[in-house]
């Protein structure tokens, strides 16, 4: 929490709605955390998990699992953020993927709409087009736009 950033995580966006209800997360918490869903002003947290570390297996990087409690529905082609936010000071290891350039992440699940955002103490988010940190919504519920079909399923959407 006295690094900068001090909030981590992806950028997702859909060119459908879609209900998110948790996360999948690699990272090697030290401390206390996070893992918020913003929505699309960047700022009004829609839902929370708090980690505690305590609950990892080993002292390394893991993966993390969880649902969030609850399921908060995304508007299509509108940018969401599920960050890593620390609530202990230490220092918490996200990890991610590079490309060469932003037209790559096109070969990736997701494409271009997933990819890497930051901040520091509240303030702008900072975008990384050519990163992708390994932290995934779950989603239950897509919407294909063909008169109230649901498609839902037990896994999620993983980018």
């Amino acid at each position: 929490s006295g690094s900068t950033p001090d909030e981590v995580g992806m950028i997702v966006n859909q060119p459908y709605p879609f209900r998110v209800s948790g996360y999948w997360l690699w990272s090697d918490l030290d401390g206390d955390a996070d893992i918020v869903l913003y929505d699309s002003d960047g700022t009004t947290a829609r839902l929370t998990r708090s980690i505690d570390s305590n609950i990892r297996a080993a002292t390394g990087a893991g993966l993390y699992r969880d649902g969030f409690g609850g399921t908060f529905v995304c508007l299509a082609n509108t940018n969401y953020r599920v960050v890593v936010k620390p609530t202990t000071v230490t220092n918490l290891s996200i990890y991610e993927m590079d490309v060469p350039s932003a037209a790559a992440m096109d070969g990736l699940a997701g494409g271009q709409n997933f990819q890497k955002t930051s901040r520091t103490d509240a303030g702008a988010w900072t975008q990384v087009t050519t990163k992708r940190p390994f932290i995934w919504i779950l989603s239950d519920q897509f919407d294909d736009g063909l008169g109230g079909i649901r498609l839902a399923g037990h896994g999620g959407l993983a980018a």
